[in-house]
Formats: C-alpha cells, sequence, structure tokens
C-alpha cells in the first residue's frame, strides 16, 4: 500500500535568509573582498520573522560583534600563542566563557554565537598575527554587513502584511491592525515538537530574553510528555484544538483541559504537558488581564477599551468585521491558522461569520483583555 508523505513546506524565513547570503556571496565576490564567510554568517544569524525583530537582533549582534573583536584584539595583544599555546588554549576558553557570561548577564542571549565567534576568529587565526587591529576591525565591519543585508532583505523584500486604517468619521474610529498570514508563520523546532509564534508584544521583542508583555503561539506536540519552560512573573494559559489533554502542574492536581476549553495557571511553576496534538499556548506578564476564548459563526462582542483584542482564525474563509458607531470600518477574510489583532480601539463591535458549510464547533478564538470586551 503506498503512502502519502507529508513534506514541510518552504518557509518565508527560508527564502529570506537564502536570498541575504546570496546577496553576501555576490557583494564580497564583485569587491574581491575577503571576510565573506563572516558576513553570510551574521545573515544566517539575524534573519528573523519580522522586520522588527531583525532589527532588534541586528542591533544585539553588532553590539556582540564589538565586544568579540575587542576581546580578540586584546588577546592577539598579549602574544598568548607565541608564550604557550596550551595556557592560551585555557586563557581561550575562559573568554569564551566570559562573553557568554556577560551577554547572558546584560539580558542579549541571541548575540552569544556571534560574539563568541567573532572572537574566535580573531584571536586563533594565525593571519592576524602581524595586523590584529586591522584584521580585527574588518571581521567587525564584515559581520555589520551581514547584519545590515539581513534586515535589508527583511524589509524591502518582503513588506509584512501590516497597515494602519483610518476613519474619517467617529471618534474612536482610529485604529490600527496587524494583519499575519499562516504561511508566513515560521515552524520552528522545540524539544516537545514544532511551534509558530502567532505573535509577541511588543513588537520586536524576542521570546528566549522575556522582555514580551504578551505572546501567543501555536504548539504542535508530537510526544507524550512535555515539560513546559518555567517563566518567573508570567501567566500560562493553553487551548488544546485537537482533543483534550492533561497538565500537571506542581503542587496542584493535574488538570484536565477539554477540546476548545482552556487553563491559566502560574507559569513559574513546573509543569508538564500529558497528551500530543496541536494546542494555542498564550503567555503573558502577571499584573495584565488576558484571556482566550472560542468564537461562534455568527457572534459579536463589544470592545469598548484600549486593550487587546485579537482573532485567530480555525477554518478558512472566516470573515472578521469591525464597526464603529453603527458603520463598518473593516471586514476581512481569515483562513485556517491566520490572525489579526486590532490596536488602540477604543471601542467597536466586532463579527465573526464562517463560510458556509462549517461543522459545528468554533470558528475562532479570541485573545482579549478581560475588561476590554464585554
Amino acid at each position: 500500500m503506498s503512502r502519502l508523505i507529508s513534506l514541510p513546506h518552504i518557509g518565508l524565513r527560508n527564502i529570506k535568509t537564502s536570498i541575504a547570503v546570496f546577496i553576501c556571496l555576490v557583494l564580497y565576490y564583485f569587491f574581491n573582498r575577503q571576510g565573506v564567510l563572516l558576513a553570510a554568517a551574521a545573515a544566517l544569524l539575524c534573519m528573523q520573522d519580522s522586520v522588527e525583530k531583525s532589527i532588534t537582533d541586528g542591533f544585539n549582534r553588532a553590539l556582540g560583534t564589538v565586544m568579540g573583536g575587542a576581546l580578540g584584539i586584546a588577546f592577539k595583544y598579549f602574544e598568548l600563542m607565541s608564550i604557550n599555546v596550551y595556557f592560551a588554549f585555557i586563557v581561550c576558553m575562559l573568554c569564551v566563557s566570559t562573553l557568554i557570561y556577560v551577554c547572558v548577564l546584560i539580558n542579549r542571549k541571541s548575540m552569544v554565537a556571534i560574539t563568541c565567534i567573532v572572537f574566535l576568529a580573531v584571536a586563533v587565526n594565525p593571519m592576524t598575527a602581524d595586523y590584529p587591529v586591522e584584521y580585527a576591525v574588518g571581521r567587525v565591519i564584515d559581520t555589520i554587513v551581514g547584519i545590515v543585508i539581513a534586515v535589508a532583505v527583511n524589509r524591502f523584500f518582503f513588506i509584512p502584511q501590516r497597515m494602519r486604517v483610518k476613519s474619517e468619521k467617529g471618534e474612536g474610529a482610529n485604529f490600527s491592525y496587524a494583519f499575519k498570514r499562516a504561511d508566513h508563520m515560521p515552524i520552528i523546532d522545540w524539544e516537545g515538537g514544532v511551534f509558530s509564534e502567532i505573535y509577541i508584544s511588543p513588537r520586536g521583542a524576542v521570546f528566549d530574553e522575556w522582555n514580551f508583555v504578551w505572546r501567543f503561539a501555536v504548539v504542535s506536540v508530537n510526544r507524550s510528555e512535555t515539560r513546559l519552560k518555567k517563566a518567573e512573573g508570567y501567566r500560562r494559559a493553553i487551548m488544546p484544538l485537537e482533543s483534550d489533554v492533561r497538565v500537571g502542574i506542581k503542587g496542584m492536581d493535574d488538570t484536565v483541559i477539554t477540546r476548545y476549553g482552556n487553563e491559566t495557571f502560574d507559569a513559574g511553576r513546573g509543569a508538564v504537558f500529558l497528551g500530543n496534538g496541536r494546542n494555542l499556548h498564550l503567555i503573558f506578564k502577571d499584573g495584565i488581564s488576558l484571556e482566550m476564548s472560542e468564537i461562534m459563526s455568527g457572534e459579536t462582542f463589544d470592545v469598548d477599551k484600549n486593550g487587546v483584542t485579537a482573532i485567530y482564525s480555525l477554518y478558512d474563509g472566516v470573515k472578521a468585521s469591525l464597526s464603529v458607531d453603527g458603520k463598518e470600518v473593516f471586514v476581512g477574510t481569515l483562513n485556517e491558522g491566520d490572525f489579526i489583532s486590532f490596536d488602540d480601539l477604543e471601542r467597536g463591535t466586532i463579527t465573526i461569520d464562517a463560510a458556509e458549510g462549517l461543522a459545528s464547533g468554533p470558528a475562532a478564538v479570541r485573545v482579549a483583555s478581560l475588561s476590554s470586551i464585554s
């Protein structure tokens, strides 16, 4: 019996990264310049799924490049390799450890790799013996070139699907929205399966640096038991999309979460996810009130205060419309996995309508501030 093989699609981040590397190769070949390896590596490391993240990550990696280059120059200045090669290797090891520690200390984990790469490129390369400063400056420039190319490709080759919409009439009708297609969400491996980061606020925040207010992701778990990462100062909400799951939370009895139900708990507690399938994960800082809830086709809800109001579509052809003072000011069609977030919305009425033939069950999931909906 033949069996169909499901292959993952080629994501947008894959394409953007490849283009950035190609530009590095062509640029360095045209100018007959050495250092293309560092430039291409920087482009690879700096490419992110959004312009904001690339800029933030690019700044961090540029800072790491300068740090690594400066320490590499200092290492070369003392000519440790000519004294005793094994002693030099031990000092080199301590330098790498120090660079990692400093990056973690200043909450810039994303720049660890590039910082250490630049340091090693300067410190242990025998070509730098006669001109360490010039070589180090050149490698710093090469790395920054790669970072700039990655940010430029992200910004100008693929413009994010975000736009501002303003209404001419009605106080409170001025608002903005972020619209993200499912095929623009990178698929990332993790120890329990794969996940896609749907949205993170503020824009440009980085999950691993814990500098975000809230983050929304779809997680596919392929293990029967998965330990969830602790997040001190945050709360976590889980909504299963395919079947019931069980969550074991330290200090509490196991909790069964039914399909399209959700459970919110302290993310700082140790927790084990028992089950597999696709789930929505919402993580938000202590002190703010967010919830996930299912939305049925034809459902209408009012937004009466500034706050988070976002929609995640569960099916193709889901129509989301926004009216202010009885006038429709926005309408959009979402396919399965698409996401839209309304910002700066003082008041309005949102209506969700699913395509004909939708099976019983919710059409979408709403993420909202408890104080902003009624």
